[in-house]
């Protein structure tokens, strides 16, 4: 097993209660626009280790216990986006549209919460 399968698969043992713990704890979504990333920070924000589990996708992780405290997608807009068209609709209830994904901002919403949250889950490799 190459060391990148090993860790997904680490990652998927220690987080098999990921999606109770989105639904239950607090998560912060942020979006830099210079750097365009999307960020995001499951509960409390804490001390982690930054793994990279795909092109765009890093997990940030609690270096104790494995668990998933956070997450950053770089490229978001200019690649992920683009790449993952099955996501944008999720991530319309985070962002308010202006015509394009270029030209998107970040509007935090809390009709859409459930989308959002169900699109923070599908990120996690399966």
């Amino acid at each position: 097993m190459d060391g990148n399968a090993a860790l997904t698969k680490n990652l998927l043992e220690a987080n098999s209660d990921l999606e109770e713990r989105l639904r239950k704890s607090e998560f912060k979504v942020g979006y830099d626009s210079e750097h365009d990333m999307l960020l995001v920070t499951i509960g409390a924000p804490q001390e982690a280790l930054t793994e990279q589990v795909s092109k765009r996708l890093y997990v940030r992780v609690d270096p104790e216990t494995d668990k998933i405290v956070g997450m950053t997608i770089t490229s978001f807009r200019g690649g992920f986006l683009r790449e993952h068209a099955d996501f944008r609709k999720h991530f319309e209830t985070v962002f308010a549209p202006r015509g394009s994904i270029d030209a998107w901002e970040f509007v935090p919403q809390t009709q859409g919460a459930e989308e959002a949250s169900a699109a923070l889950r599908g990120l996690v490799p399966a």
